[in-house]
């Protein structure tokens, strides 16, 4: 201890009771006539020590404590500048890197990202607490965070600082914001398929009608020419209907599909030429549309899902392309197999291609390179796990200058698609008549039912549900049941249980008319009966052979689920 004059010595021991004291000693030298000798200064700091060691103590389990959370704690001192912080590696990285220590938020971040922390504090430091939200862009990535502010206060109550506790909800946000997009797709769909389902009634009284017209004018021309120009604007007419009747079908298989549906051997072709329709808009002033399509098996898929990809794809592709360039730009689809057991389908673009940062977060969810409000960098994450549920893949190849190509490849399916339904003849005159219900609660369309079909048969119709029930009820007995599915007070499918209950052999003999199958309680019902259903707008001639084969030859005859639904 005498080499270590004017320093201070801590020493420790134990009293007699086995407690434990601490001692600082302080040696001086010092002559006297006696000679040089040393004296010591001894002082008890045990209950200081023990204050120490606690509060090192608590500081520890603090550091522990905090160290242990994903949220990010940290402390500004009175001119709001970092001086602390505490949380777990990866989250720190993500906003409080050790370079901030001692720095602004402005001069971390900049002036507009600044401004929204620098409103929170100013705030904090009048002694609010202040829970704010903020956004940040680390690696090419938006992170959002909730972070919670309360002000540091001294003995004397005076503010010295804030506190404060940072949560990144960058997942949550995304959840919450991939929530809204499928409840506005639902309500979308829903939507859609409610306005298909009118459009599908008067529609069904134009074109049936139309062709009704065309047929009597066709006879007339061979006596009279002057009627050929009316007969060529009637079939005109006629075709125009059937463009509409393409649409609307293009809009009901969109709004119809959901996650839960099971995958079923489709068509990809069937739905590329589908979903060039409805994309129609966005292409035609952008590029040419080339079908490069080879013979490919059906793929194992579920087809509205498979036609939300395919036009995300398209569309994506058409918006890489600048407006009015129809002439110099073309989007190539193709189809090809890959293998035995594959199906690819490419989509490529003479655009201006994507650089490589772009390509390689092209699939991470809320990455886009489209302005605010135009795309909210969902729509290829979704289409990659819509794919990945069927078992398939998705990606993309670019350059900058040589354009783009997505390719996806989906499991071919082990059945084939059923073939279409085979082209019937028209009645013959010596069909036998019968007697036939129609069941429908739009005047128009019963009407036109009637005028279609009374040339064949004898035709009654009702306009409600109750009506005809009454009728059967009654005794009458009919050869075909033309029921509409969907009417108010009571539906097709509660008239056929109805019915069923009464007599079977008439429920047997109903066929169904539906504007769009768009409920699960439809679905399953024409699922479980073995029942015809034929989607409005439907084929006049189909129809007529239809009933007039059931009339001849029965419900069990080999035309009873032609038309059956989707």
């Amino acid at each position: 201890h005498a080499r270590r004059m004017g320093s201070d010595t801590r020493l420790t021991g134990r009293r007699k009771d086995g407690t434990e004291f601490f001692v600082d000693v302080s040696l001086s030298p010092a002559n006297t006539e006696a000679g040089s000798l040393v004296t010591a200064a001894v002082r008890d700091v045990s209950d200081r020590v023990r204050v120490q060691q606690a509060l090192a103590a608590s500081e520890e389990r603090f550091r522990t404590l905090v160290g242990s959370l994903d949220d990010i704690v940290y402390t500004l001192d009175a001119q709001l500048r970092f001086s602390r912080f505490y949380g777990r590696s990866l989250a720190r990285e993500s906003l409080l890197p050790e370079s901030y220590l001692g720095k602004t938020a402005r001069e971390v971040l900049g002036d507009e990202p600044a401004a929204v922390h620098e409103a929170a504090y100013r705030r904090a430091l009048a002694g609010e607490r202040v829970v704010y939200e903020s956004e940040t862009t680390r690696d090419g990535q938006r992170r959002a965070f909730q972070t919670a502010l309360s002000p540091l206060r001294d003995a004397s109550g005076e503010t010295t600082g804030l506190v404060g506790v940072a949560r990144e909800v960058t997942e949550l946000k995304r959840a919450q914001t991939q929530l809204m997009v499928a409840e506005r797709m639902a309500s979308v769909g829903m939507l859609v398929a409610g306005v298909a389902h009118e459009i599908n009634n008067p529609l069904t009284a134009v074109s049936i009608n139309l062709q009704l017209a065309c047929d009597e004018l066709t006879k007339r021309v061979a006596q009279d020419q002057s009627l050929r120009t009316l007969s060529d604007e009637a079939r005109d007419a006629l075709t125009a209907t059937g463009r509409v009747q393409a649409i609307v079908h293009d809009l009901l298989v969109f709004s119809r599909g959901s996650a839960s549906e099971p995958a079923e051997p489709v068509d990809v072709r069937a739905v590329l030429e589908s979903t060039i329709r409805i994309a129609r808009n966005e292409l035609h002033h952008r590029a040419r549309v080339v079908k490069d399509f080879h013979a490919v098996p059906a793929v194992l898929a579920n087809e509205t899902r498979l036609a939300q990809v395919f036009l995300n794809v398209i569309i994506n592709a058409a918006q890489a392309l600048p407006e009015g360039s129809a002439n110099s730009h073309e989007i190539r689809l193709v189809t090809r197999s890959d293998g035995p057991g594959h199906v690819v389908v490419e989509v490529h673009d003479t655009g201006p291609g994507m650089p490589p940062e772009v390509l390689q977060n092209l699939f991470t969810p809320f990455f886009t390179t489209k302005p605010l409000g135009v795309g909210t960098g969902l729509g290829l994450a979704i289409c990659q796990r819509i794919l990945a549920s069927f078992g398939g893949t998705i990606e993309a190849h670019s350059e900058l200058g040589t354009g783009s190509v997505f390719r996806l490849r989906l499991p071919a399916a082990q059945a084939a698609v059923a073939p279409p339904a085979p082209a019937l003849d028209r009645p013959a005159q010596s069909s036998a008549r019968g007697r036939v219900l129609v069941v429908d609660d739009d005047p128009i369309v019963a009407t036109t039912l009637v005028r279609t079909l009374r040339r064949d048969h004898e035709v009654v119709a009702a306009h409600d549900g109750h009506s005809a029930l009454e009728r059967l009820r009654s005794g009458e007995r009919f050869d075909v049941i033309i029921c509409d599915l969907m009417m108010p007070q009571m539906m097709g499918m509660d008239l056929y249980v109805a019915i069923d209950a009464v007599d079977p052999e008439q429920a047997k003999r109903m066929v169904f008319l539906s504007g769009g199958v768009f409920s699960a309680r439809t679905a399953e019902f024409l699922q479980r009966v073995p029942n015809a259903c034929l989607e409005k707008p439907y084929d006049m001639d189909r129809l007529r052979v239809l009933v007039s084969d059931w009339v001849t030859h029965g419900p069990t005859s080999r035309h009873s689920k032609l038309a059956a639904p989707r």
